[in-house]
């Protein structure tokens, strides 16, 4: 990753002064408050960056400001620089003198506390113009381009040595890489990205035994509820109300994510008197495109694509980007213990590697128990440390597809509807606030539903839409036959698309096959079949045969599991594998499972199947492969024909054994010109390349083939028009 380099920016409500900016300016009680909303320097440019947080002496620079406030206008003209320190491992404050004239104001000393990701802070600033506060927002730059233009500014100033100075200290920048978070602005009025989680937090009055379950009666009104209102901008007019939950004591929040940009208000309604009247208001901003590229979460939710030739077929964020799915699976990532250090390295490397969702457990019951023995005492400390996962997997720019329960045997008498609705909802109301979607349960009809029935688990699946104030996407894990539970009564499927399709809930199909070889050849027929089924809904494998260890499964196998899905209509394809998909790090726990397991030594992040995996990502995302139908059609004289198609100008076909095969390019004509290439799956690279003319049906061949190379390949056929 280039060196990169995170600045504060002061933001304003006025224009661009040179090297400056204009500030309203106006009286709060006994202080003034100073409110920012857009960039203050114009010659930085932002660029993404995760380095680690640090932070930084804020100084403020300016001529004599108290005889600078204008009229009823109020306006103040100030510079400013920002000189490294070291990170202070509690609350600290840190002033410097600054050696200017008189023109230049001393750099103003700030008060700087250590913060939780998503938590407001303030610094407040005891400038010469009277105390207050300043709003600062994040802003990353690109180290290389601050050089350049603070050089370019530096020398454009000839005789002005003040303003040399102030470039000077700019330029001291460009040798560290600093973080500093996004605060609070004067009197409680905040700043936050689109589609990032808002927090209010309140307080009752009232205490309760157990909060969890005597504030949450089954099917009862929520305890706290707050509504936000669009007062300004693209959010104007728009309302969401959404459900406070308890977090321990007599602590109540509520998350709201801000779909537009703009002003919003929120007011809290409750009967107890703490919670009641709760009221605020904060500025929405929205990301440049950089920002979006940089972390795709940025676009809004995931949701099923309702509009264009291929609606209903795949998924795309609430700006109309198309989502590719690219899942791995992280089943009891959220259990107690886990190191987070380790949950980001794993994090990081599918980010990197293209991937764009993570299956996970929030889960009542399973490996990862956050409801308590009991399902009715929720593990605060866990959950906090389950939604520090999620939020960093989303600024990672991953979706997680929530799962609030596991399946298990006689589920009906072990915990009960009762307890099982009012888990969901809890989950509802802590994380939907994220980039996340909804899974109705994991392996939801093995043991023949849990005991609970069909009904029931269509039930929830309704009552998860109408208390999700957004709207995400809903699917359900299955059992496929085969498995000693999955045949318990009739319960066994192939895909949820046999048997929940036409639920009004359900905004995907998807399957697990299962694992092992025969089971994986399976995908394309269960794909198929998915695809056929009106109307249409996104389909998906989301669990097939894990690459449990290097050649368990075969990498190539994985590959055909991923490509087979996807050149069927498939909206993307989730992997397993290794020790990511059931967590087994720090302490496996796994005495006597019949799964392979690669040893604690082992790392496994970079897996083949895994790499091929990434490469996958990176291949479509150079492509619109939204665009793309099935067509195993156009290919012949090859065992088995595995292709997708916009018939007449782009081919992808998937060559499992290597060696020769047919494809039909009409309806194009001779006189079109058609470039292919090979791609060689086993080293994710191309390895031929041509042209060809259409209107026929032509033959490719693989670079290599029996018998001069021995071992078989799978290979990719890319063929485009030539314009």
């Amino acid at each position: 990753m280039p060196d990169t380099l995170r600045i504060s920016r002061l933001v304003h409500e006025g224009f661009f002064h040179r090297f400056g900016v204009s500030i309203n300016h106006r009286r709060v009680g006994a202080q003034r408050a100073f409110r920012t909303p857009a960039p203050l320097l114009p010659f930085l440019e932002r660029a993404r960056t995760d380095g680690v947080a640090q932070t930084a002496v804020f100084a403020v620079c300016g001529s004599s400001l108290s005889s600078r406030v204008r009229n009823r206008g109020q306006t103040l003209f100030w510079r400013f620089v920002v000189f490294p320190t070291e990170e202070p491992r509690t609350p600290t404050t840190g002033v410097r003198a600054a050696r200017t004239p008189s023109r230049v104001a001393q750099i103003l000393p700030f008060v700087y506390a250590p913060h939780e990701p998503g938590q407001h802070l303030c610094y407040r600033v005891p400038s010469v113009a009277g105390s207050g506060f300043l709003t600062v927002a994040d802003m990353n730059c690109d180290v290389g381009a601050l050089r350049e233009r603070a050089e370019m500014a530096k020398s454009n100033l000839k005789g002005n040595q003040v303003m040399k100075r102030i470039i000077q200290g700019i330029l001291l920048l460009t040798a560290i890489t600093l973080s500093l978070p996004l605060v609070a602005a004067a009197q409680g009025e905040k700043i936050v990205g689109q589609w990032e989680p808002f927090e209010v937090a309140m307080t009752a009055h009232s205490a309760f035994a157990n909060a969890y379950v005597e504030a949450m009666p089954d099917d009862g009104k929520p305890y706290v509820q707050v509504t936000f209102t669009g007062t300004g901008g693209e959010a104007q007019g728009l309302s969401y109300t959404v459900a406070g939950f308890w977090d321990g004591d007599k602590n109540w929040k509520a998350r709201f994510a801000p779909p537009a940009p703009g002003t919003w208000s929120y007011s809290s309604t409750s009967a107890d008197a703490g919670l009641q009247g709760i009221q605020g208001a904060f500025q929405c901003t929205d990301w440049s495109d950089a920002e979006k590229v940089a972390n795709p979460t940025r676009r809004g939710f995931v949701r099923v694509a309702k509009s264009g030739p291929r609606a209903g077929r795949y998924f795309q964020y609430a700006d109309g980007t198309p989502f590719l799915w690219i899942g791995d699976t992280w089943w009891p990532w959220t259990r107690k213990g886990i190191p987070f250090a380790r949950a980001q390295q794993v994090i990081d490397d599918r980010a990197s590697k293209g991937f764009t969702l993570g299956q996970l457990m929030f889960g009542a019951n399973s490996a990862s128990r956050l409801a308590g023995r009991d399902y009715q005492t929720p593990d605060l400390d866990t959950i906090h440390d389950a939604e520090r996962f999620i939020a960093y997997a989303n600024r990672r720019g991953i979706t997680l597809w929530i799962h609030a329960w596991w399946e298990d045997k006689d589920l009906d008498k072990q915990v009960g509807p009762e307890k099982i609705r009012r888990w969901w909802r809890y989950t509802i109301q802590r994380l939907a606030a994220y980039n996340v979607l909804w899974n109705l349960a994991g392996e939801y009809n093995m043991y023949n539903y849990g005991g609970l029935g069909l009904p029931f688990w269509k039930d929830m699946g309704a009552l998860i839409r109408r208390e999700d104030p957004y709207g995400h996407a809903i699917g359900a894990h299955n059992t496929p036959p085969g498995w000693s539970a999955g045949e318990m009564g009739d319960s066994a499927q192939w895909s949820t698309g046999s048997v929940l399709h036409h639920e009004p809930w359900l905004d995907f199909n998807d399957s697990q096959v299962g694992h092992g070889k025969w089971r994986n050849e399976l995908i394309p027929q269960i794909i198929s079949a998915d695809y056929a089924r009106p109307p249409a809904k996104p389909t998906l494998i989301t669990e097939t045969w894990y690459e449990f260890v290097e050649g368990s499964a075969p990498a190539m196998d994985v590959r055909f599991a991923a490509w087979s899905a996807i050149l069927s209509g498939a909206a993307g394809h989730t992997y397993g594998g290794g020790h990511q998909w059931w967590a087994d790090i720090p302490d496996p726990g796994l005495d006597g499972d019949i799964w392979p397991r690669a040893p604690q030594t082992v790392t496994t992040l970079d897996f083949p199947g895994a790499v091929s995996m990434g490469y996958l990502a990176k291949f479509l995302k150079g492509i619109d492969w939204w665009k793309f139908e099935p067509h195993p059609e156009l290919v012949s004289e090859y065992p088995q024909p595995l292709a997708a198609a916009i018939p007449g100008q782009e081919y992808l076909v998937y060559a499992r054994y290597g060696g020769r095969l047919k494809l039909d390019l009409r309806p194009s004509s001779a006189s079109d010109q058609f470039r292919f290439k090979w791609i060689d799956l086993v080293n994710s690279q191309e390895a031929a390349s041509g042209t060809v003319s259409g209107g026929n049906i032509r033959t490719f061949q693989t670079p290599e083939d029996y018998p001069e190379n021995r071992e078989y390949k799978d290979w990719l056929l890319h063929v485009t028009t030539v314009h």
